[in-house]
């Protein structure tokens, strides 16, 4: 199982959480024909659960089989949902800005820059110079604004860079690290030029994953799953402050302020309380159930396809599989994902109007906080398909 204890908290108070074999390692590449995606390489997933500060990581992770390249997509832009959730980070991050400060910022696992862009083309003159670091950049430009460098941020690198960074911002990054105490100290030591930076971090929050039996969120490129207190925890070890911990797109994240300078010890009374360790495991088990069940009753009603073709997709996909029932196809609004299979499943992926063309008796909408936007598109398009959330699969 790997190590018996936290590796943010060093409690021995460790229980397994959920085991999967043959897993894909990458959730967000899409394959060009079916057989490359049955290929899909794959690992093991043994998470293990803190019940201590709640995090939960992947006991059986081999960061051997991750390599971040121009093939991951996971790109989200192409909703509106999600471009005013992302709207609204932006917001708060600005707010906790001193009055007439302009930080130079950089952005670690910046994706394909949308985000730095995004920012500074709605908030530049509040913002000094700014770069972005990820080693899956397709398209490096170390004179744009922002500077996008296709490796990992180190001092070298921001050196290079020219910035003095006031502010670092990384989303839905640390989750794919294997060791992210090692990964905040590596932060820490980059921008360690730099009295007070400011650290933004947002990741999926896994007492939401557990409370709500989120099975579709549990995958192999999510290896570190954090708590707030556990989040809490692990900046408070390696040389942060925590000044503010939110829940974000309808409670699914964690949105965190914190700067440099931290004391180095844990806070004694915990701002944040992990779930309920006997509620977590039983939580799961439950909707896990209840979810086989309404997948049967579905599935005796007629074809079933999926809405959403990144890593939920991909995970649920799997799922039904294994339950002896096939998905027909995958739908996503990302045209770099239509035309393409699914790892391991090798289930094809659809645009909205190939779909209504293809036609479906089910649609499952694989995130809740998409529903409407689903619903409202189907409307404009004039498919009359059931729409079914993944959360009334689980009451």
């Amino acid at each position: 199982m790997g190590s018996a204890h936290c590796p943010i908290c060093d409690s021995a108070s460790v229980r397994v959480l959920h085991a999967r074999r043959d897993f894909p390692v990458f959730q967000n590449v899409a394959y060009a024909t079916a057989a490359a995606a049955q290929a899909a390489p794959t690992g093991q997933l043994d998470l293990c659960r803190c019940d201590a500060c709640g995090f939960v990581w992947n006991a059986a992770f081999d960061p051997a089989l991750m390599a971040y390249d121009g093939s991951y997509e996971n790109c989200q832009s192409h909703s509106a949902v999600f471009g005013r959730h992302v709207g609204e980070v932006m917001a708060a991050i600005l707010d906790r800005l001193p009055p007439g400060e302009r930080p130079d910022l950089v952005e670690v696992g910046c994706g394909q820059g949308d985000f730095l862009r995004g920012l500074l083309a709605a908030h530049g003159d509040r913002l000094g110079r700014a770069a972005g670091f990820d080693p899956a950049l397709r398209r490096p430009d170390p004179d744009g604004r922002p500077v996008l460098v296709a490796g990992l941020l180190d001092a070298a690198a921001l050196a290079a860079s020219g910035l003095r960074p006031g502010l670092v911002i990384s989303r839905h990054t640390i989750e794919h690290v294997p060791d992210p105490r090692a990964f905040l100290r590596s932060i820490l030591a980059a921008v360690r030029t730099v009295d007070g930076v400011r650290l933004v971090l947002e990741t999926p929050d896994v007492d939401w994953i557990l409370r709500n039996g989120a099975i579709e969120d549990l995958f192999y490129e999510h290896c570190s799953l954090f708590s707030g207190r556990a989040l809490e925890v692990a900046l408070a070890t390696t040389g942060f402050a925590v000044d503010r911990i939110e829940r974000v797109f309808g409670g699914q994240y964690l949105l965190c302020h914190a700067h440099a300078r931290g004391t180095g010890e844990v806070p004694p009374a915990p701002a944040e309380v992990p779930m309920d360790p006997a509620l977590a495991g039983a939580a799961l088990d439950r909707k896990t159930a209840a979810l086989s069940r309404s997948l049967a009753r579905l599935a005796g009603e007629g074809t079933i396809t999926l809405w959403g073709a990144g890593a939920k997709g991909c995970t649920f996909a799997l799922l039904m599989q294994e339950a002896g029932i096939r998905p027909r196809f995958a739908v996503d609004i990302n045209p770099a994902k239509q035309g393409r299979f699914l790892p391991k499943s090798a289930l094809p992926i659809l645009s909205p109007a190939d779909a209504r063309t293809a036609g479906a008796d089910h649609v499952i909408v694989l995130n809740p906080m998409y529903l409407d936007e689903v619903r409202a598109l189907c409307r404009q398009m004039g498919w009359t398909v059931p729409l079914v959330g993944i959360d009334s699969l689980t009451a």
